[in-house]
């Protein structure tokens, strides 16, 4: 037997438990909701059910064990019929060229929406190309398309906390259905409403910008290491500090007599204006961090026969500890007497309280020493 949502409160189905469908149910759950995680295959919906995780993510298993009693894994796709959202989150395989096969989606969707009540929302969660959505056979005002950027090795992090939530739409300027706007919400992130076509491409260009990241990264690192500069000392120069600050407008400079404004002025017509009367702005200073280790190596390569060559190395690494050029990172020292509370006498069953922050550069934390 299935529990449903409390009055109100909208009951959501994943159809698909791999990686995507797995962390995706079991965050909705940690979320208050009541799950259905829909699979065709038994024996992996078995497993789920006993315990035995076919994926590995941390906190998977803490969030799915804390909040089990909201959690229904079932094989009968009918189940997927009390839901009132039902998320397409089936992994989409690829081939060695990277091509998407999309006839499992395909077949999926259909068997999904055959057993959907009247009402219910689907949200096509899984990657797929821009377009694909908008060509499903399922009503506009009930489909969606849903942008996942969940990261292997951070996928629950990412799912409990998203910076926002990426909604593709027939129509962007509409409500978003109530069952899904609720759903949304709870997790206290911005929703962007968007096209169909705008949404898909959306995950796919945030894909490209993870691996041109990653592959300016490695290039650069790769250049140092030939020219005898240090990549640790150039990615500092890269990252933004997002310092932020407030312009004030007050009503004086739009009023009818500037030494007595009254009621009179506007602060909006000031800011149209240019004129400010006030503002700050703060600067945030990054770290110069650097982490030196020594790495020893030998290798010798043996020509065993004119067909076999045996080459075999032995490396051994010496790590290092973090420093701050300008000595300006503290951390906690849990075994320190705490130096405030020592002052004024304060102590616990006739000891003193540890716990102190030890700056780089104080000799209880010297710059060379910092963990």
């Amino acid at each position: 037997m299935i529990a449903l949502s409390a009055e109100g409160a909208p009951t959501i189905g994943f159809a698909g438990l791999t990686h995507l469908g797995l962390c995706s149910a079991v965050t909705a759950a940690s979320k208050g909701f009541q799950v259905v995680g829909y699979d065709s295959d038994s024996a992996r919906v078995k497993e789920i059910a006993e315990g035995r995780w076919p994926v590995l993510e941390p906190g998977l298993i803490e969030l799915a064990g804390a909040h089990g009693g909201r959690l229904a894994w079932r094989d009968d796709i009918g189940a997927l019929g009390l839901c009132d959202v039902v998320y397409i989150a089936s992994d989409v395989p690829t081939d060695e060229c990277g091509r998407s096969d999309l006839s499992g989606i395909k077949a999926l969707i259909e068997r999904v929406t055959a057993v959907l009540k009247q009402e219910a929302i689907l949200v096509v969660l899984c990657q797929v190309p821009p377009g694909f959505t908008r060509a499903l056979a399922f009503p506009p005002a009930r489909l969606y398309y849903q942008v996942e950027t969940l990261v292997f090795g951070r996928a629950i992090e990412r799912a409990l906390n998203p910076e926002r939530f990426i909604i593709g739409c027939a129509e962007p300027t509409a409500r978003l259905s109530s069952a899904l706007g609720d759903f949304l919400g709870a997790f206290g992130c911005p929703i962007l409403p968007m096209r169909y076509e705008s949404a898909e491409l959306a995950k796919i260009s945030i894909n490209c910008c993870l691996v041109a990241a990653v592959t300016v990264a490695n290039t650069l690192a790769e250049l140092s290491e030939r020219i005898g500069a240090d990549w640790r000392d150039m990615q500092n120069g890269y990252y933004q500090t997002f310092d932020g600050g407030t312009f004030n407008f007050s009503t004086n400079i739009t009023a009818l007599n500037g030494l007595s404004p009254g009621a009179s002025g506007n602060s909006l017509a000031s800011m149209l204006l240019g004129f400010g009367s006030g503002g700050n702005q703060t600067a945030f200073a990054r770290p110069w961090e650097s982490l030196h280790y020594q790495g020893y190596y030998a290798q010798d390569t043996w020509q065993a026969t004119n067909n076999l060559t045996v080459s075999m190395g032995l490396r051994w690494e010496i790590p290092g500890v973090w420093t701050e050029r300008y000595k300006r990172i503290a951390s906690i020292n849990p075994n320190e007497i705490n130096p405030v509370l020592a002052e004024k006498g304060i102590t616990v069953n006739g000891k003193p309280v540890n716990g102190a922050v030890d700056f780089v550069g104080t000799p209880q934390h010297p710059h060379s020493g910092m963990m």
